[in-house]
């Protein structure tokens, strides 16, 4: 295993997150259309979308959508195409209706919300990507939003003007333009779209009961419920056909029967046609209801071979499926279960025999479908049979003579195992013996640091053997030259290098511990007391080196120890980084 040792120093980043403080006012938005609407300047509404494509008629006014707020206001697009205009650019606009008789909306001051944009909005999520009419997407975020943009107006305090401004969609080419109005409450800076009225989307779901599928005579009865409640008509249907006239909705109800459903599939529905302009109106998905003649009942039955049976010996289930009288039997295909196991695939056979069943009280029962599903009940099941297995007794061989005796074979297979020598450090979390300090005699560096240690020794080196047969293994360490990473030049003999204060760390259980046979013993390499240059013939740990060994070395050991490197005062500074290798034979 091949380690590197790196002296590094590790910088420290703090980052610090402002908060924002805004001052709430006083007064709340206004939520009716303005005097002003319909613009007659207008040639159509707006329709407002969220980042995901979603109609939205409000929401914050001091952020717009993006894909982390994907519910803010992110697109704006025309009612309706322009006349005689082609496709061309337009922008937003946000304008301060201004009190007067008559209004003049012309004479309107507004602050641009973003720049032209071309449209259509191919890019923009559907539908808005389909749409041939004027569009624009908001701003991005962190410019103008509508609450900073209403600052630049003096607030409209007459009665039904309050808190009103107006949304323009404006086209380039023509300057013409769609409108909305829309509230914005100061206080919760929540926008609300005043004008056109918001229409709440309703839902419509059926209920037919008795469930399907119902048998002759049967008169269905039909439930729409409308949520959320709104006024407004149910047209119930069998597919085209319409049945009876609309019904009104009572709290959000509306009920019909059919007299004498005829035979055969049925698809009923329920259309809400609403009456309240706030709501929209909505449709059930179709119910498919089947009407089927009375089907003959079948009679399952199933009988044993024997009861209770010992371990090991057969028994067999027969099952029977009769309908009608005279008793005849009914064509279709059986499954036996044993409580909720499955005893085998459903087939045309009735019998089923086993030997398997396990010791205990067992509850055997046969599913029976019919062939002719029009005629004949859709699944009977038959009633249980209890078998008491039992444990072979005396005197039982002369009924299964061959559970008397069972010779079996065994074997086992021990592994070769391996053996692991490992440490925590690799290249890019290498070992940092540390920064070297000068002696005072100026003529050596030296850095020291613990190769792990009593409280940590999974610090240090890790021996794992799991190899078979009680062999014994022989660690050692040899280092390379280290080389200056951050200059051009320098070296340091890898002979500098020692390993001293080496001592095995025994796991607490472990097969290699402490008792005889299993003991771990250890070598100490001492670096040279005299720092050798660069070139200098080898020494030290420059040569492979044992550091410990084990006649039995089964089991698992950390080793740990103190590394020392020393260097001539000669050396250039830099960070120097080596290669040391851990063997283990």
């Amino acid at each position: 295993m091949r380690k590197s040792f790196k002296s590094v120093v590790a910088g420290v980043l703090t980052l610090c997150v402002a908060g924002a403080i805004s001052a709430l006012g006083a007064t709340s938005a206004s939520a009716a259309a303005g005097p002003f609407d319909p613009d007659v300047n207008a040639y159509g509404t707006i329709t407002l979308y969220d980042f995901n494509g979603n109609v939205i008629t409000s929401g914050d006014a001091g952020a717009y959508g993006s894909a982390t707020n994907p519910t803010g206001l992110s697109y704006a697009v025309a009612s309706v195409p322009t006349t005689g205009n082609t496709l061309s650019k337009a922008h937003i606009t946000l304008y301060n209706p201004q009190v007067a008789s008559p209004v003049n909306t012309a004479a309107w001051a507004g602050v641009q919300l973003n720049s032209n944009t071309t449209y259509p909005l191919t890019t923009a999520p559907a539908p808005i990507n389909a749409s041939l009419n004027a569009a624009t997407p908001m701003p991005a975020v962190g410019t103008q939003t509508l609450t900073s943009a209403v600052t630049a107006f003096a607030p409209n305090t007459a009665a039904g003007w309050v808190n009103l401004y107006q949304l323009r969609l404006v086209n380039v080419t023509g300057a013409a333009y769609a409108a909305t109005t829309i509230s914005i409450d100061p206080t919760t800076h929540k926008w609300t779209q005043t004008y056109p009225t918001p229409v709440t989307a309703t839902t419509t779901t059926l209920a037919v009961t008795p469930a399907s599928p119902a048998t002759t005579p049967v008169n269905p009865t039909l439930t729409a419920t409308v949520s959320p409640v709104a006024a407004g008509t149910v047209q119930f249907s069998d597919g085209a056909t319409l049945l009876g006239a609309p019904v009104a909705v009572a709290a959000g109800v509306a009920t019909t029967s059919v007299t004498a459903a005829t035979v055969g599939t049925h698809s009923y529905s329920a259309a809400f046609t609403s009456t309240d302009p706030a709501f929209a109106s909505s449709a059930s998905v179709p119910t498919s209801y089947v009407v089927q003649v009375p089907q003959t009942p079948v009679t399952v039955g199933l009988s044993a071979t024997a009861a209770p049976v010992y371990l090991g010996a057969a028994d067999t289930f027969t099952a029977t499926a009769l309908a009608g009288t005279p008793a005849v039997a009914v064509p279709g295909s059986f499954q036996f279960f044993d409580g909720t196991t499955s005893l085998g695939a459903a087939s045309a056979t009735a019998t089923l025999t086993t030997s398997t069943l396990a010791l205990g009280v067992h509850s055997i029962t046969v599913d029976f479908i019919p062939t002719d599903l029009a005629t004949y009940n859709n699944l009977t099941i038959s009633p249980a049979v209890s078998v008491n297995v039992l444990a072979i007794q005396q005197g039982a061989c002369a009924i299964t003579p061959a559970n008397c005796t069972d010779a079996q074979n065994f074997q086992a297979t021990v592994p070769a195992g391996s053996i692991v020598i490992s440490t925590p450090y690799h290249a890019s979390n290498p070992f940092n013996i540390g920064t070297m300090v000068l002696n005072t005699a100026g003529t050596q560096y030296t850095a020291s640091n613990l190769f792990g240690n009593l409280a940590n020794p999974a610090n240090g080196v890790t021996i794992t053997d799991t190899r078979a047969g009680g062999l014994g293994w022989t660690a050692s360490l040899q280092s390379g030259t280290f080389t200056n990473t951050t200059a051009a030049t320098g070296s340091i003999n890898g002979g500098n290098l020692g390993f001293t204060g080496v001592e095995p760390q025994y796991i607490s259980g472990n097969a290699l511990n402490l008792a005889p046979g299993n003991v771990v013993s250890v070598f100490q390499n001492a670096a040279p007391a005299i720092a050798l240059a660069p070139g200098v013939a080898a020494s030290g740990l420059a040569n492979p080196q044992k550091f410990a060994s084990a006649l039995i070395g089964a089991g698992s050991v950390y080793v740990t120890g103190a590394f020392t490197l020393n260097a001539p005062s000669s050396v250039p500074a830099g960070l120097y980084g080596g290669i040391v290798t851990f063997t283990i034979a």
